[in-house]
C-alpha cells in the first residue's frame, strides 16, 4: 500500500506546471530540433555516481523542470501544516520509497492504553521514560518524579509519546547509519586538539568551559565525526573512508524514522492542546534529557533529546536541536524567542533526526555552520508556524540544507527575512534533498556580497536560495559525486530575493536547483548564473507565478549568464507567468545555451519593459535568444546540439530599439547544431 501511494506522488510530480502551447513548440522545434536528451546522449556525458533517477529525469525535455517544479511547489504549499507528509514527499525524491510512514489517520503505532508493559496512569507514564526495558537502562529518581507529578496531564501524555515514538524507530536509525571505525576518527581528533589550544599548548575555552575553534565552528563532543563526514565536500583529509559512507547508509530506514517520528510529534502536540504550567521539570532518559519549561522566561543550552517550553521569551544556545547518532527534539509554544548556536544545531540531524518546531511568536534563529534545518546522513527540520521571524546564517550549509538525507526549513505565516552565507536557503549537496518553504508574507532573502569570494569569478560565491552543488573532481583526486536536490519556495507575498553567483534556482554538476514564487510583487537581484540556470550536467529552474515583478533592474553589479542560461551539457529555465515585468539583461541572458545546452526564458504574459547592456563578457551572445559556436572536436559533442530559446507570449512589449521587437520572430543560428531562437506573440 505505501509503495502504491508513493508511486502515485511520484506520477503527479511530473503531470502539472507551465506548458508550452503546441503550436509555439511546434514552430520552435522546426528550427532547433528536439528540446531534449536522448538516453545516448545522456550516457555520452557519462552521469556522476550517485546522481538521483530524479536529476536525471529533466534531461529528457526542456519543461521536464518547470512541469517538476509545479506540482511540487503545488504538494508542499498544500502540506504546510502537516511537516510529516513533507517530509515524506523530501525522501520521495531521493527514492526512498519505504520511507513513507504511517498517515496521521492511522492513529499511533503504540497507544498507552493498550500496551501491556505500561500502567495507564501518570506513575506508569514516569516509568515508561525512565525505566526502559527494551535497553535495560534506568533513570527513575524521587525528585523527578515528584516534578513529574506536577505537569498537567495532557503534557505528560505528550512526553510520552513523544518517547515510544522514539523508541519505536531509534532501531531504524542505528541500522540505517554506517559503521564508523574509531581508528577513522583519530586524525581528527588530533587535528581538533591542535586548533583548540594557543601557541602554549593550553585548551582555549569561552566562558562556559567549551572549546573554542578560531577558525570554524564550537567545538563539541561530535566535531571530529563531522569532519569526518563532511571530508568529501570540503574536508582536508585523504582517507577513503569518509566516501565509503555514502555506499553504506540507509536512506530507506532513516526516511523511515523521520516521518515517522515527525508525524508522532505534530500528533502529540494537536492532541495536548493549549498547556499551562509553572515550574520545571528534568529527567534523563536512555535517549538522553529531557527538560520542559513553563510559562516565563527561560534558558536552555546543551544536548537534550527532548525540549518542551509552554510559554515564554525563552534563549537557547549551543546544540539545541542537535541530533548526533539519535534524536533531539525541541518544541516552543509561544513567546518571542531567541536561538542562536556556534555548534551545529536548531533542527539539524548528524547520523540521526533534528527536528525544532516554535508553534507562535517573533523569533530569530541564529547559527554558523551546519545549523537551522540541516541533515548530514540523517534528516533536519525546523518548523515555525506564526511569528514575523529572522533567520541568519554566517557560515555553510543551513536554512533547509542536505547532504545525505534532508534540511527542511518550513515557516507557515509571517514577514520573514533570511539572510545566508553560502549553501544555503534551499540547498541539495550529493544524496540530500534541502527546502525552504515559506507560507506567506513579504519576505526578505539575502546572500550579501560578504562571503565566500571565488577567483575564479572574482565575486561571491552564494549557492542559495534553491540551488545544488556535485563534487566535481575530474581535474582532482577522480571521486567525482553529483549533487542532490535544493528548493525555495514561496507562497506569496511581494518578496526581495538578493544573491551573488550561482543563485534563485541554479545548479552544478548532476543536481537541480529549483525556486518557484506562486505571486506578489517581487524582486530580484543576482550577478552570475542565476534564476533558471547552471553549468556543467546539471538543471536549473527559476518560476514566479504572478506579479509585477522587476528582475535585476537598477542592479549595477550584474554580470551575465543569468534568467535562462545553461552551459555544458545543462538545462536552464526561466519562466514568468503573469504581470507586468521589468528586466535587465545582460550578454548570454533570458536563453542562452553555450556548450551542448538547452536554454529557455518564457515570459507568458503581461506588459514587460525589457533592457539590455551589452557591456559583459560574451559579447558575440546577445540575450533573448543566443547559441555559443564552438569549432568541430572530432567527438560526441559536435553532434549534440546548443539552443537558446526566448519566448514572451502576451502583452504590449517594450524592447531596446532594433531586434527583437513585438510579434516578430528571430533567429541567431551560428552552425549546423547551434540554434537560437525568439518568438514575440
Amino acid at each position: 500500500m505505501k509503495r502504491a501511494v508513493l508511486a502515485i506522488i511520484l506520477v503527479a510530480i511530473a503531470a502539472t506546471g507551465f506548458e508550452i502551447p503546441d503550436s509555439i513548440r511546434n514552430d520552435i522545434e522546426k528550427q532547433t530540433g528536439p528540446l531534449g536528451r536522448t538516453y545516448w546522449q545522456i550516457e555520452q556525458f557519462r552521469p556522476a555516481d550517485y546522481t538521483l533517477a530524479t536529476v536525471r529525469n529533466m534531461f529528457e525535455d526542456i519543461e521536464n523542470a518547470p512541469r517538476f517544479s509545479g506540482r511540487l511547489s503545488d504538494m508542499l504549499m498544500e502540506n504546510i501544516e502537516n511537516p510529516a507528509a513533507i517530509s515524506r514527499i523530501a525522501w520521495a525524491q531521493l527514492g526512498s520509497i519505504s520511507g513513507m510512514g504511517s498517515n496521521p489517520e492511522e492513529g499511533w503505532g503504540v497507544e498507552l492504553s493498550e500496551d501491556p508493559n505500561i500502567d495507564d496512569n501518570p506513575e506508569g507514564w514516569f516509568r515508561t521514560i525512565t525505566e526502559d526495558p527494551i535497553n535495560g537502562n534506568s533513570f527513575f529518581n524521587n525528585h523527578s518524579f515528584e516534578q513529574w507529578q506536577e505537569l498537567p496531564e495532557n503534557l505528560q501524555i505528550m512526553i510520552t509519546r513523544i518517547y515510544l515514538e522514539a523508541r519505536e524507530v531509534m532501531p531504524y536509525i542505528t541500522e540505517a547509519l554506517p559503521t564508523v571505525e574509531e581508528p577513522d576518527l583519530r586524525t581528527f581528533r588530533a587535528r581538533n586538539t591542535a586548533r583548540n589550544q594557543n601557541d602554549d599548548g593550553n585548551d582555549l575555552l569561552d566562558e562556559n568551559g567549551n572549546f573554542i575553534d578560531p577558525n570554524g565552528i564550537q567545538y563539541w563532543d561530535g566535531r571530529a565525526l563531522y569532519d569526518f563526514l563532511m571530508t568529501p565536500w570540503g574536508g582536508e583529509d585523504v582517507s577513503l573512508a569518509p566516501f565509503r559512507q555514502l555506499d553504506e547508509f540507509d536512506m530507506g530506514y532513516m526516511a523511515l524514522a523521520q516521518n515517522s517520528f515527525t508525524r508522532a510529534v505534530f500528533h502529540a502536540i494537536e492532541e495536548a492542546g493549549d498547556i499551562s504550567f509553572k515550574g520545571e521539570f528534568r529527567v534523563r532518559t536512555t535517549f538522553g534529557d529531557i527538560a520542559v519549561g513553563g510559562d516565563g522566561n527561560n534558558e536552555f543550552e546543551g544536548d537534550h533529546f527532548l525540549i518542551i517550553d509552554t510559554g515564554g521569551d525563552d534563549i537557547y544556545g549551543n546544540r539545541t536541536a542537535l541530533a548526533t547518532d539519535g534524536i533531539a527534539c525541541v518544541i516552543d509554544m509561544s513567546g518571542n524567542d531567541r536561538y542562536q548556536t556556534d555548534a551545529p544545531g536548531l533542527g539539524t540531524g548528524i547520523r540521526g533526526i533534528g527536528l525544532l518546531v516554535d508553534i507562535e511568536g517573533n523569533d530569530s534563529y541564529s547559527a554558523r555552520e551546519s545549523g537551522i534545518a540541516r541533515g548530514l546522513y540523517g534528516g533536519g527540520m525546523l518548523v515555525d508556524m506564526a511569528g514575523n521571524d529572522r533567520y541568519i546564517s554566517d557560515s555553510l550549509w543551513g536554512q533547509g540544507a542536505a547532504h545525505a538525507g534532508t534540511g527542511i526549513l518550513i515557516d507557515v505565516s509571517g514577514r520573514d527575512e533570511y539572510i545566508c552565507w553560502s549553501e544555503a536557503q534551499g540547498f541539495g549537496g550529493t544524496y540530500g534533498f534541502g527546502l525552504l518553504l515559506d507560507g506567506s508574507g513579504d519576505d526578505i532573502y539575502t546572500a550579501p556580497k560578504e562571503g565566500r569570494y571565488s577567483d575564479a569569478f572574482s565575486e561571491t560565491i552564494s549557492f542559495c536560495q534553491g540551488a545544488a552543488f556535485g563534487r566535481r573532481a575530474d581535474g582532482w583526486d577522480g571521486h567525482t559525486m553529483a549533487g542532490g536536490i535544493g528548493v525555495l519556495v514561496d507562497g506569496g507575498g511581494n518578496d526581495s530575493y538578493s544573491a551573488q553567483v550561482y543563485a534563485q534556482g541554479t545548479a552544478y554538476w548532476w543536481s537541480l536547483g529549483i525556486l518557484e514564487d506562486m505571486g506578489g510583487d517581487d524582486r530580484y537581484e543576482s550577478i552570475w548564473y542565476s534564476l533558471g540556470s547552471a553549468p556543467h550536467f546539471a538543471v536549473g529552474s527559476a518560476v514566479d507565478r504572478q506579479g509585477n515583478d522587476t528582475y535585476n533592474v537598477g542592479n549595477e553589479g550584474t554580470r551575465c549568464q543569468y534568467q535562462g542560461c545553461a552551459r555544458d551539457g545543462s538545462f536552464g529555465v526561466f519562466i514568468d507567468g503573469a504581470g507586468d515585468d521589468s528586466y535587465l539583461f545582460k550578454n548570454r541572458c533570458a536563453g542562452g545555451g553555450d556548450l551542448n545546452s538547452i536554454a529557455l526564458f518564457w515570459d507568458i504574459s503581461g506588459n514587460d519593459s525589457y533592457a539590455f547592456n551589452p557591456d559583459s563578457p560574451y559579447p558575440d551572445e546577445p540575450a533573448m535568444g543566443s547559441a555559443a559556436f564552438y569549432e568541430p572536436t572530432g567527438s560526441y559533442r559536435d553532434r549534440i546540439s546548443t539552443v537558446g530559446i526566448f519566448l514572451d507570449t502576451g502583452g504590449e512589449d517594450s524592447y531596446p530599439d532594433g531586434d527583437p521587437a513585438n510579434n516578430s520572430i528571430w533567429t541567431r543560428h551560428r552552425g549546423k547544431v547551434y540554434k537560437a531562437i525568439g518568438i514575440d506573440r
